[in-house]
């Protein structure tokens, strides 16, 4: 859910400030590692390892600002910004196969830990550019009313 205020129009600019507030459903699959490992007085050998996907719903918000320039009286041009904080996300149940073998490992490989987390947030911060057409003939508000005595 988003909402908008206008700060006035001044030579044909109109600034704006936003703000919205949702939910984040994020969800992540396909990781996997592959690589070498290095024993004490050994040879290297192949490891592998590949985590399940997870999910997590979290709270989500945006704040947003910009300008419109009436190009028409019914179109704009809008240059906006907004920061997108989508929450966090965890990734657990790793796989791990260790050796040239093949042989599957219940800890984690090579002192990995068994979940990754998103460090943080998971963010964006977007540069819109876009056009605004406005449906119908635009109305001017009414004015005041004033009462005579």
């Amino acid at each position: 859910m988003n909402g908008y205020a206008d700060l006035g129009t001044y030579w044909g600019f109109t600034a704006f400030v936003g703000a919205g507030v949702g939910f984040a459903d994020n969800k992540a699959s396909g990781f996997a590692d592959r690589g070498l490992a290095y024993a004490m007085n050994g040879p290297l050998s192949a490891t592998a390892g590949s985590f399940s996907g997870g999910a997590r719903t979290s709270f989500a918000w945006a704040p947003m600002a910009g300008l419109d320039y009436d190009l028409a009286p019914n179109l704009k041009l809008e240059l906006g910004y907004r920061y997108l904080n989508y929450g966090s996300l965890v990734v657990a149940g790793l796989r791990c196969i260790a050796g040239a073998g093949g042989a599957l490992a219940v800890a984690g490989c090579n002192g990995v830990p068994l979940t990754v987390s998103s460090r943080g947030t998971l963010a964006s911060s977007d540069f819109r550019l876009g056009l605004i057409w406005t449906l119908g003939e635009l109305v001017p508000a009414p004015g005041p009313v004033v009462a005579r005595y």
